[in-house]
């Protein structure tokens, strides 16, 4: 069984935490059901607010779906979350991003 499947098996069981929401937007995304991927991040951030990867991953969902406004905020607080833990993978991968949404927001 695929990775996608195994998770909506668990997800169709009643299982819902921010950490298997946050695994179904990563493994929508990758399949490139956007979609999919804002509905079940936008919930993982929703269920814990404090994971900059949840929200690292929710700005490209949303900067793949051309919502540039959206993706921006998403971005700006996974970066806030980065500068606090001190997470300097994170913060360079978010200056790459937040550099390439400014080219095609513009």
């Amino acid at each position: 069984m695929k990775t996608l499947e195994k998770l909506k098996a668990q997800f169709e069981k009643g299982e819902d935490t921010a950490l298997l929401r946050f695994s179904l937007g990563s493994a929508y995304l990758k399949k490139r059901e956007i979609n999919n991927a804002i509905e079940h991040l936008s919930k993982a951030v929703e269920m814990d607010n404090g994971q900059a990867t949840s929200w690292k991953l929710l700005g490209q969902a949303y900067a793949s779906n051309e919502q540039y406004a959206e993706a921006r905020n998403a971005f700006e607080k996974s970066l806030e979350l980065a500068e606090a833990k001190n997470n300097h993978f994170i913060l360079k991968e978010l200056n790459i991003f937040l550099a390439r949404l400014d080219e095609v927001s513009n």
